[in-house]
């Protein structure tokens, strides 16, 4: 797929964007027990598939069709110890491999657009290791400035205050251990590699009616359940379920619940004529970083699944 570039690489499949502590995201409190079995295990990766006459759907085809993968018996222990959950966000191997790439997230940010959504990967942090998958955490981009006056939205009331939060550059949304907050690029590059998709959702957009409802959400707690169906609390890429139901996210059964993966929101985008499109991919290594296609993160996502 090509070598890894420690300085700009072409931008022939665009820049993308951001990534996030990963440390700081409750995970899935159904599987916090095996922390200890996990914190030494570090998957291998599975030869790559570059023949051109594969579909790159057809590569995640296999991918979150099977989340039960812990015994019930640790499940039930799991459940009864919650306070488990939020210490798993604070245990970190290493820091991520695009930590500290300015010149990475350069390329990242001009090629953001409002409500991209942001899909991070990172083995450095065991709650990462704990979420089936490529992807563990999903966060939406709300905006800069500029973008934000642009489409109408900087001058209406609702808005007012959030634009000093906006001003300091804490122009993502996402929901981790204390809650849904507004957080900045910065605070979300500690991983290994990041997705962006863009959402196609007609007239709600730019109207800013998911602005206006996303923002609402500030403050709710996270969902260390992962339940889909608890709109009172709220994991990750429920936030983004939430925001954008159009979008139709897939819902899978695990462990008596429904739940949504972040890698089953990535495949959709590889699909025809799909609500979300691909916009980039950004993958770091402890060579370097490079941008990559939509083949390349298929090919991640699906070393991933075929790994668990």
């Amino acid at each position: 797929m090509g070598t890894e570039a420690r300085g700009n690489p072409p931008i022939s499949v665009l820049p993308m964007a951001l990534v996030s502590p990963l440390g700081q995201y409750g995970k899935m409190r159904f599987i916090p027990i095996l922390a200890l079995a996990l914190s030494g295990c570090a998957g291998g990766q599975l030869p790559q598939d570059t023949r051109p006459d594969v579909p790159v759907a057809a590569l995640t085809a296999s991918c979150c069709s099977d989340l039960e993968t812990f015994p019930k018996w640790m499940v039930s222990v799991a459940e009864s110890a919650p306070s488990i959950a939020p210490w798993l966000g604070t245990v970190n191997f290493r820091e991520g491999f695009l930590t500290d790439k300015n010149e990475a997230w350069a390329l990242v940010t001009p090629a953001l657009r409002p409500l991209d959504i942001l899909l991070f990967h990172s083995d450095g942090r065991l709650s990462s290791r704990l979420i089936p998958g490529h992807f563990s955490h999903g966060a939406l981009y709300l905006g800069n400035e500029d973008q934000l006056r642009a489409n109408g939205l900087w001058y209406a009331p609702w808005f007012a205050p959030h634009r000093a939060a906006i001003r300091e550059g804490r122009y993502i949304l996402d929901s981790v251990t204390g809650g849904v907050r507004l957080t900045t690029i910065e605070e979300l590059s500690d991983a290994d590699a990041v997705g962006v998709l863009r959402p196609n959702i007609g007239a709600r957009g730019p109207s800013g009616k998911v602005h206006k409802h996303v923002l609402e959400a500030l403050g709710i707690p996270f969902d260390f359940d992962f339940d889909s169906g608890d709109d009172s609390r709220l994991f990750c890429i429920e936030l983004i379920d939430t925001a954008m139901p159009e979008l139709n996210l897939p819902e899978i059964e695990a462990y008596g619940r429904l739940t949504i993966v972040p890698d089953a929101v990535a495949a959709i985008a590889f699909e025809d004529n799909a609500p979300l499109s691909f916009v980039g991919y950004l993958r770091g290594s402890p060579r370097g970083w490079r941008t990559g296609s939509s083949r390349l993160m298929a090919l991640d996502m699906r070393d991933a699944w075929s790994d668990s």
